[in-house]
Formats: structure tokens, C-alpha cells, sequence
């Protein structure tokens, strides 16, 4: 009720490596903030949620929820944990904070036998926890990058691999979501796919 709109907001995600594989998600816990916008500031928001999610060790167990909050109109501090959360999540090139990883070139090569994405990064500090992530739109589905061993220096490159699973054509006139992360910070940037 007398909502307008609302927009949820991902914390920095973490890669995770099992026997099956790969994936992108969170260990343990995680707090997703939920940006809300009133049609009426006057006026209190009730929120329904509805979702379904999967908890997973060795399987995955389906689940479903249903939460409802009056939000009050008055604001109030948010509570540590929503503060810290909304902190883990990756900031647009212009809200870049000076120790998150900055997003410094992309290039495409969508021909030839092999087609790949090379993403090159700085990231401040130290390397720790390092990574990037990459999502293109229109259910197409890429592979999580790779670093590329290369001497040290202010530049670290990912590459993505396009000759399996995705048609390399299908990204020209994309635009991708980089997600960047490491111990010092996280950032997000898109590139469009020329």
C-alpha cells in the first residue's frame, strides 16, 4: 500500500567452488536492503513479500516465505546490520570510493576460434579477494571470468571465454553489468558490447 516503488539492493557477492563447480552467491547469512519510495511521504508503506529461495549445503532444499512490514513515515537510523549491508554494496562509477576497484577498459573479441572477453581492473591494496563478475542481459548466460596471469602492475584482466555456451555475436549492442570486489572495497560499472 501507498508504495512507489522499490528496489533491491545485492551486497557483494563471493564466488563459490564445490565439487560440481562454480557459482556466485553468499556463505552463511546475507541482508538484502530494499530501497523504498513512497507515493506519499505522508503516508505509512505496508510491504508484502512473496518469495521463494533455495537453501543449499550438498543440496538444495526449496523454500518459501511470506513477510509483510508497515513502515513507519517518520525515519529512523538504520540498524547496524542494514548499515553494513548497504555499505557491501557495489557503488556506481560515481558514488566510487577510493579504495574500490575501478573498471579501466574492456575490450570484445566476438570473432575468430576464439572469441573472449578481456576486462582489465585496478584494484587498491592488496589483491585479497580480488574478483569480477559479469551479467548480460536478455537471459543470456556467461561464465565466470578467469584472471589472467600477467606481471605485477597497476592492471589486473579477467577474460571470459565465448566459445562455449554463448553466442559471441548475441553481446553486440549489449550492455553488461562488471561487478568488481575485494577486501578494500566493490564497485560496479557497465560497458556497452560494440
Amino acid at each position: 500500500e501507498h508504495l512507489g516503488s522499490a528496489k533491491v539492493l545485492y551486497p557483494q557477492p563471493s564466488r563459490l567452488k564445490d565439487a560440481s563447480g562454480e557459482a556466485v552467491g553468499y556463505k552463511t547469512s546475507v541482508v538484502f536492503p530494499v530501497e523504498v519510495t513512497p507515493k506519499d511521504p505522508s503516508k505509512p508503506v505496508v510491504l508484502n513479500l512473496a518469495m521463494e529461495f533455495g537453501v543449499c549445503r550438498e543440496i538444495c532444499i526449496p523454500a518459501e516465505a511470506k513477510l509483510s512490514l508497515a513502515m513507519p513515515t517518520a525515519s529512523t537510523p538504520a540498524p547496524l546490520v542494514l548499515a553494513a549491508a548497504l555499505d557491501a554494496v557495489p557503488r556506481k562509477t560515481a558514488d566510487r570510493r577510493p579504495n574500490d576497484p575501478e573498471l579501466k577498459a574492456v575490450r570484445a573479441i566476438l570473432t575468430g576460434d576464439k572469441p573472449k572477453l578481456e576486462i582489465d581492473v585496478v584494484f587498491a591494496g592488496q589483491l585479497a579477494g580480488a574478483d569480477v563478475f559479469v551479467e548480460a542481459p536478455d537471459g543470456i548466460y556467461l561464465s565466470l571470468p578467469k584472471r589472467v596471469p600477467s606481471t605485477p602492475g597497476a592492471n589486473v584482466t579477467f577474460a571470459i571465454n565465448l566459445d562455449t555456451g554463448v553466442e559471441a555475436a548475441e553481446l553486440k549492442g549489449k550492455t553488461l553489468l562488471i561487478t568488481m570486489v575485494s577486501a578494500s572495497g566493490q564497485s560496479e560499472a557497465t560497458w556497452k558490447v560494440d
